[in-house]
C-alpha cells in the first residue's frame, strides 16, 4: 500500500510538477521578478497560463484573446517571434494591487515589440490584460487623439453612449470588462452607467505612444468621484482614428 501510495503521488507531481514550480517562482514576487520568470517560461516553451487571471485578455494583431485556453493556444505563436529580452520602460499605479505598465520587447532578429501590462495582485502578482504590436513608428510622440478622447469624453457626460459607439468605436472595437469582452454593437449596452444622470467623467492622459503608423497606446487616469486607470488602444481607419479597446482599472 504504501509503494502505491508513493507511486501515485510520484506520479501527479511529474504531471503538475511544471506549474507548481512556477507557482513557487511567482509567489510574493514583484511584478519585474514574476516578468523575468514569464519570459524565461516562454524562451522555455513552459505553458504560461500560471502567469494570468482566468479571465486575464491578450490583445494581438487587433484580435483579444480572452481566457487560459485562447491566451495559452495563441501565446504558442509568439515563440517564434524569439522575444530575447524586456525593458520596462514606465509603471502608472493608483492602488496597491493595480498598476499598468509600459514596455517594449527585443527579439533575436533586431525587432522591438511595444508592450501594456495590466497587473492585479491577489496572492500574487497577475496580468490580467497584456498588449503586443511590433513598433515601427519612430516620429515625435504628440498626443495625436486628444481630439478623440475629448469626444469620448462629452458624450460620456452628456450620458449618450450610443454616440460615442457611433463617432469613435472601430469596426473591430471592443470594451474589456472584468474579465468579459464586449463587440462594438455590445459597447453602449456595456457603458449604461454612463445613462445615470449624476454620472460624470474626467480623462487625464498620462502617455500617449504611437506604436506604429496606425496604433495608439492611451494610458491615464478616469475621475468619476474617485480616480481609476484606463488604457485605451486607437487605431487608424480611413484616416481617422477609431477606438479599438478600451479597459480600465
Amino acid at each position: 500500500m504504501k509503494y502505491l501510495i508513493c507511486t501515485a503521488f510520484i506520479i501527479l507531481y511529474t504531471a503538475i510538477g511544471g506549474k507548481l514550480a512556477i507557482a513557487q517562482q511567482t509567489s510574493n514576487k514583484s511584478t519585474s521578478e514574476v516578468q523575468k520568470v514569464w519570459l524565461k517560461a516562454l524562451q522555455g516553451s513552459e505553458s504560461l497560463v500560471s502567469f494570468y487571471t482566468k479571465n486575464s485578455g491578450v490583445l494581438i494583431g487587433d484580435s483579444l484573446y480572452v481566457g487560459w485556453d485562447k491566451i495559452e493556444s495563441q501565446i504558442q505563436k509568439v515563440y517564434t517571434w524569439q522575444f530575447e529580452n524586456y525593458t520596462s520602460e514606465e509603471t502608472f499605479q493608483l492602488r496597491d494591487n493595480q498598476k499598468f505598465e509600459l514596455g517594449s520587447y527585443q527579439t533575436r532578429d533586431g525587432k522591438t515589440y511595444s508592450t501594456i501590462i495590466g497587473w492585479r495582485k491577489g496572492a500574487e502578482w497577475k496580468k490580467e490584460l497584456e498588449i503586443w504590436y511590433e513598433k515601427t513608428f519612430s516620429g515625435t510622440q504628440e498626443d495625436r487623439v486628444e481630439r478623440e478622447r475629448g469626444i469620448w469624453e462629452k458624450h460620456s457626460n452628456q450620458h449618450r453612449p450610443d454616440l460615442i459607439v457611433k463617432e469613435l468605436a472601430s469596426r473591430n472595437g471592443k470594451y474589456f470588462n472584468r474579465g468579459k469582452e464586449y463587440h462594438r454593437d455590445e459597447i453602449a449596452s456595456a457603458y449604461s452607467y454612463m445613462n445615470d444622470k449624476s454620472y460624470s467623467i474626467k480623462l487625464t492622459a498620462l502617455k500617449v505612444v504611437q506604436v506604429d503608423e496606425s496604433t495608439i497606446f492611451d494610458i491615464g487616469t478616469f475621475d468619476v468621484g474617485g480616480k481609476g486607470l484606463y488604457t485605451l488602444i486607437w487605431k487608424k481607419e480611413d484616416g481617422e482614428w477609431k477606438l479599438l479597446l478600451d479597459f480600465n482599472f
